[in-house]
């Protein structure tokens, strides 16, 4: 919904409920993909971040994991209310 796919909604309540004109940035944090045994959780959540960088358009300049989450999500939200599914 958040992302503006109307036809995934198709057939279900919300379809004529949305407005699906209106489009939200979603960070879609996938932890089960993570390779944290081999590069340690940190490691492995900051490069994940940078790959949801890239996905939104987005540069990150922090080189600290909690830097890189809190700008990704201010920057992401330029382009409206970012929404988190996790």
């Amino acid at each position: 919904m958040f992302s503006g796919s109307r036809e995934l909604f198709e057939d279900l309540w919300i379809y004529n409920q949305w407005n699906w004109e209106q489009k939200h940035p979603v960070i879609h944090l996938r932890l089960s993909k993570l390779d944290y045994q081999k590069l340690g959780l940190y490691e492995a959540l900051s490069i994940e971040i940078g790959i949801l960088a890239k996905e939104q358009g987005v540069e990150l300049e922090s080189k600290h994991l909690k830097g890189r989450f809190e700008e990704l999500i201010r920057k992401a939200s330029a382009n409206g209310k970012v929404f988190d599914p996790d």
